[in-house]
């Protein structure tokens, strides 16, 4: 086979990656933008109705936050048309773009699966959640040519993430209704650390930079300092383990991925034609 025809070949196989690339964002961006108003408004009377039942102000919690988690997917959405573009323009920001619809589509659909079985309702997020899922690994694997540990590693940092917002939303519901101090001195800290986790989970996938993992350090860093406290605190009083303690504990785990010796670059360096 001649060079030529070698390179013909890698030719077309870019290009029905890149195709590809282009559906999976048209399929994100129609679940962010439309998939999220319709799941929002057939349940949001219904979840509200649910909560107001239950004790400790959960309705409220709903109320604000089921909106502002649908704008973060929505926005999702958005991003995902914006790669959709890119893609078939054939511009450079494409993947990027459409990595962010992504994030902010698995940001925005998981937590309000929660209040939806926490009041005995079915979570019609997860048909939004779900989707996206298949979608991070479409995208990362097969349109980004991304190498599996490096995958493995993003997405342990978007689980952080997701985690680390929970805890904010959770962490408002103790402020507000149980009056804790723990949770006022770190229920608006815990959400930074959950947006450092998000621009380093991006960064990993698209480009990773020298300050990458100094962010991740910092993001890790700063969610131990505020998750382990929130969860011994809500451990204590309720007498079982907390579900504060899951964004901590992810953030260790990362923690000891940044500071084995070489361990973070090996994952994460891109191959040269990146």
């Amino acid at each position: 086979m001649s060079e030529k025809n070698s390179l013909n070949i890698m030719d077309e196989h870019l290009n029905d990656s890149k195709r590809l690339g282009w559906l999976f964002s048209l399929i994100g961006g129609v679940l962010g933008i439309v998939g999220n108003m319709w799941v929002f408004i057939t349940t949001y009377a219904d979840m509200m109705a649910a909560e107001a039942a239950n004790e400790g102000g959960c309705d409220v919690i709903v109320q604000y936050f089921l909106p502002a988690y649908t704008d973060i997917a929505i926005l999702g959405g958005v991003f995902y048309m914006i790669g959709f573009y890119g893609f078939i323009r054939k511009r450079k920001w494409s993947y990027s773009m459409a990595v962010i619809g992504n994030i902010m589509a698995l940001q925005g659909s998981f937590w309000p699966m929660v209040p939806a079985l926490d009041g005995g309702i079915t979570p019609l997020y997860m048909i939004l959640f779900l989707p996206n899922v298949v979608l991070f690994f479409l995208l990362n694997r097969y349109t980004g040519k991304r190498k599996r540990s490096r995958v493995t590693l993003a997405l342990i940092v978007g689980i952080g993430m997701v985690l680390a917002c929970m805890n904010g939303v959770a962490g408002t519901n103790r402020m507000l209704f149980i009056g804790w101090p723990i949770f006022t001195a770190t229920q608006r800290l815990t959400v930074v650390s959950a947006l450092a986790w998000g621009f380093v989970c991006h960064a990993i996938l698209v480009k990773p930079q020298k300050w990458t993992i100094d962010v991740a350090f910092g993001a890790g860093i700063l969610q131990i300092g505020v998750g382990f406290p929130m969860a011994i605190a809500s451990s204590i009083s309720f007498d079982k383990i907390s579900m504060f303690l899951a964004a901590p504990v992810v953030s260790l785990v990362l923690l000891v991925i940044i500071i084995i010796p070489g361990f973070w670059d090996r994952i994460v360096s891109p191959p040269a034609k990146e």
